[in-house]
């Protein structure tokens, strides 16, 4: 039993092969026990006791053999089975016997006065039989009257009864071992696919949804792979879409230094006018090239788990003020309005102060690329145990379906396209927020802006 389906059906044929047998012997017991027997012993009662009335009507049967003798085949054809009169002490006075052979007569002593049933169906014994007391007008017992019945027949009737009980029985186990198999294969079927996706996941061949079937659990372990496939299949653009960013931000710099580096190995490079130009447009671009390198150097830190902060306690007010006028001017040059509101009385916070200026940095560097007109607004607010750093812009603002989005790694909106970059700064926001213990939101919607929303907690942050 190897294989799932083989222990799927193991599974379900055993509960039929110990429930059936099980139920059938407990059924013959009760039909044999509680219900044959019980009739057959309350029959034997019922009949001495009737005899035992009668005899006491007549007690010279118990004393005179031929009146007892009459007394019996006047009875005969009325009552079933052995029938014998005895006085106290067990001695027979007169017996209807069986046609076939006959049986010693009950031995039991009256000194009890009560009826006295036995009953044995075994292999060595199939027999029942009945000891009533004669009781005359003087509540005094005079005699003993016996019945005895073989079971024979009886036995052959329930040993039929049994027969079809066991033929019952194998076939509600044949029944039982299909259903088990047809269940088995209903529940190994889902799961097979299941397997065989999971399997197509792991060489890249898996690509449609798997259809949900079966009982429920299957059903969400099938729409878990789903989610799996999905999850995998972005991963896998974000990847080729990461290398694409990459080869075209490093490509593009790279091969204006190479120009240059041409340029200056052929007859231009005497030119010390033109020389000069090609160098700087040399140190231009490979200081471009370092923002870009830090980026990819942060996101490898994450990923592996190498990122360390260097906490210290600020004046998040003062903090705040000096790191913003660089961005000013941007926003200033670009012909953006300007606003900052930050108040004197922000209590401090434990940070990394270059790191979080870095994201702080991201959200303004993002908020003056992509608003063509319009402002830019800086806000800073304390409460509820966190300092919130808010960056409003008046850009495009952003669709509902990509706000989740934007936060991962080389991922690039639809209005992020058509510029440089790599699609890493609001990761890295991200990353280093949460690494402080705080938390990156955004509030944005096409046509009206966005606000990118930073929550630091105020001098509590542990790890």
């Amino acid at each position: 039993m190897r294989t799932l389906r083989g222990r799927f059906v193991l599974s379900h044929i055993l509960p039929f092969l110990v429930i059936f047998p099980l139920a059938g012997l407990i059924l013959l017991y009760l039909i044999e026990a509680q219900v044959m027997l019980v009739h057959l012993s309350d029959d034997l009662q019922e009949r001495a006791t009737l005899i035992a009335a009668a005899v006491a009507q007549q007690p010279e049967t118990l004393t005179n053999g031929p009146a007892a003798a009459e007394f019996l085949a006047d009875i005969g054809p009325l009552v079933e089975g052995e029938i014998y009169l005895m006085q106290t002490d067990g001695r027979v006075i007169a017996a209807r016997l069986a046609d076939d052979a006959a049986s010693d007569p009950p031995a039991v002593g009256a000194d009890s006065g009560a009826v006295y049933v036995s009953v044995e169906n075994g292999l060595l014994a199939q027999e029942g039989e009945a000891l009533a007391p004669v009781i005359d007008v003087n509540e005094q017992i005079i005699g003993l009257v016996g019945v005895h019945e073989s079971l024979g027949g009886l036995a052959s009737s329930f040993n039929r009864l049994r027969g079809l009980v066991l033929l019952t029985i194998m076939g509600g186990m044949v029944l039982g071992a299909l259903f088990g198999y047809t269940l088995a294969r209903r529940l190994e079927r889902p799961i097979g696919r299941t397997a065989a996706a999971v399997a197509g996941i792991a060489t890249g061949d898996q690509t449609e949804p798997i259809h949900p079937e079966g009982p429920a659990e299957v059903q969400r372990l099938a729409a878990a792979v789903n989610s799996l496939t999905a999850r995998l299949q972005a991963l896998e653009e974000m990847r080729r879409r990461s290398f694409a960013n990459i080869v075209h931000e490093l490509g593009r710099p790279l091969g204006a230094v190479l120009a240059a580096v041409q340029v200056l190995r052929g007859d231009a490079g005497g030119d010390p006018a033109v020389r000069d130009e090609l160098l700087a447009g040399v140190h231009k671009e490979l200081t471009a090239m370092e923002p870009l390198l830090d980026d990819l150097s942060q996101l490898h830190a994450d990923a592996t788990g190498r990122r360390r902060l260097d906490r210290r306690t600020v004046d998040v007010a003062a903090w705040l003020t000096g790191i913003l006028p660089p961005w000013r001017e941007a926003a200033a040059a670009k012909g953006l309005v300007w606003a900052a509101e930050i108040p004197p009385d922000l209590p401090p916070a434990d940070i990394d102060a270059p790191r979080m200026a870095q994201v702080v940095g991201n959200l303004l560097s993002n908020a003056i690329k992509y608003t063509a007109t319009g402002g830019v607004a800086v806000s800073a607010t304390a409460g509820d145990g966190a300092i919130r750093i808010a960056v409003a812009d008046t850009g495009p603002g952003i669709p509902a379906a990509e706000q989740a989005q934007v936060f991962e790694p080389f991922y690039r909106g639809a209005a992020a396209r058509t510029t440089e970059g790599l699609g890493v700064g609001l990761a890295i926001a991200r990353s280093l927020t949460e690494a402080h213990g705080g938390r990156l939101t955004v509030d944005s919607a096409p046509g009206r802006g966005s606000v990118f929303t930073i929550d630091l907690p105020i001098m509590n942050y542990e790890g």
